[in-house]
């Protein structure tokens, strides 16, 4: 396994490249502006496999539709909502504390023809049939997390902390549930509302169109930029 410690990893960009990846560990660094496997073609995504990520950073990052098996994540810092967009996992465990963090359905962010997610779709019922488990999230302490596409057979959770009945889920509920609050006159951090959630729109959870316009800017920088290969064995 080869090990990275420290290190920062600047403006790498796999669009579409149908990288092979494995046996790294990368321990205390920084990924700064990184995409991996960003394509609408199947058949050039990438695979990350005997993958460790310790107690590590990423800020403005991307993952599009990558398949990831035998990966280990123990800490991650976000600077914002890190976005994984129609990424296959195959025993993959999230440990530690965790920033925020959405795994899609979708493949991208804004294309959502039946030409471009069916064969994902189609790709994702047949890979999921032959998986034991796909995620663990027992250990993690997450500061946001919301997952769509991975059945919820295949993800190990702590039962027993579970949000209690009658407590927001998801980024709709939680707004639902703020103005309600809001407009019966609770203060933030009283009468059942936290402060973390102390308005109807919470910032973690920008409107659909500031999130599609935040993507596609991303995107745009992403094909305007020169590639820079990933870290490979021997490299």
């Amino acid at each position: 396994m080869i090990n990275y410690k420290q290190g920062t990893f600047d403006s790498l960009y796999d669009r579409g490249d149908a990288l092979g990846i494995e046996s790294m560990r990368f321990e205390n660094c920084t990924f700064s502006n990184c995409a991996f496997s960003l394509t609408k073609d199947i058949k050039r995504r990438s695979i990350a496999r005997n993958i460790e990520v310790l107690n590590c950073s990423v800020i403005g990052c991307d993952i599009g539709p990558a398949i990831l098996e035998d990966v280990r994540v123990h800490g991650l810092a976000t600077s914002d909502l890190f976005i994984i967009w129609g990424a296959l996992f195959n025993r993959v465990k999230l440990s530690g504390t965790i920033g925020k963090v959405k795994i899609n359905q979708e493949v991208h962010f804004i294309d959502r023809k039946e030409s471009t997610q069916g064969p994902f779709d189609d790709f994702r019922h047949r890979f999921y049939s032959s998986v034991d488990w796909a995620l663990d999230i027992t250990e993690a302490r997450f500061k946001e997390f919301e997952v769509r596409g991975v059945p919820a057979r295949l993800i190990r959770r702590d039962a027993r902390r579970r949000p209690r009945r009658g407590w927001p889920r998801t980024a709709r509920q939680a707004r639902a549930f703020a103005a309600s609050r809001c407009a019966a006159g609770a203060r933030p951090g009283s009468a059942g509302i936290p402060a973390w959630r102390s308005s109807p729109r919470p910032e973690a959870w920008s409107p659909a169109t500031s999130v599609r316009a935040d993507r596609s800017a991303r995107w745009r920088r992403c094909s305007s930029r020169p590639s820079r290969p990933w870290p490979l064995p021997g490299s």
